[in-house]
């Protein structure tokens, strides 16, 4: 009977440091929860479909037109700084070179999901990019959503309000000498879904050589045509 007993007591202690340890685990990272406060800028849902369309809320810097033009900080986006890097630098660089800035933030299935721009000043680089992280900060998944290599390619992405995700990228642009205002690039076109571990799922990609033109203030792209060299709009 006393050994059963003591056995017993045994069992209850450790399903209590067992249950205490759970709830530790479950407890929100404060140091993490201070990283998050600032990703403010926008609210999801948001499109990026132009390449000013990025610009105006992305830039680090606005150019301010005066006597003497100069440049002042983006009041849109914070920089990331060094204590926050803890939360990235699994999945991105972090010297010198890179620059990031947060943009917004919104819980998904359970997860964190957080925007922030990259830049890289050395190799003509803007990016943002989508992050998926748990509840205690640990980055699960990332998924570039929109942003350009200078001279290289162009990226642009939608996040609909059922969060299902595209990005659009063009490749070898060659602007059409006749008219340039277009220009032919191969579109690659991936669909997105977030699944229940937290992380992003390529559901359909296509890829498609185009002949495309841009619209409007900011510079929406638009299809003319699919056969390079055939610039009849498709009815």
């Amino acid at each position: 009977m006393t050994k059963n007993l003591i056995l017993l007591c045994i069992v209850f202690s450790i399903g209590c440091l067992s249950k205490h340890s759970n709830d530790k685990i479950k407890e929100p990272n404060k140091e993490f929860t201070e990283f998050l406060t600032k990703f403010d800028s926008l609210q999801l849902p948001f499109n990026v479909i132009g390449y000013y369309d990025f610009r105006k809320f992305s830039d680090s810097t606005w150019l301010i037109k005066t006597d003497k033009t100069i440049l002042v900080q983006n009041p849109l986006l914070k920089p990331i700084e060094i204590s926050g890097f803890k939360f990235i630098k699994s999945k991105y660089p972090i010297d010198k070179q890179y620059i990031y800035y947060t943009v917004c933030k919104k819980i998904v299935n359970g997860y964190y999901l957080a925007v922030m721009k990259q830049i890289n000043f050395q190799n003509n680089e803007y990016w943002l990019k989508l992050n998926l992280f748990d509840l205690s900060g640990g980055l699960l998944d990332t998924l570039t959503f929109a942003g350009q290599k200078v001279g290289y390619y162009n990226k642009y992405g939608r996040v609909k309000p059922n969060l299902s995700i595209t990005t659009l990228s063009y490749h070898d642009i060659k602007v059409d000498t006749t008219n340039l205002d277009n220009y032919y690039a191969t579109e690659i076109r991936n669909e997105y879904t977030i699944s229940k571990d937290g992380r992003f799922i390529l559901q359909k990609s296509k890829k498609e050589r185009g002949y495309f033109t841009t619209y409007g203030e900011n510079n929406i792209v638009s299809r003319v045509d699919t056969i390079e060299g055939n610039t009849n709009t498709k009815g």
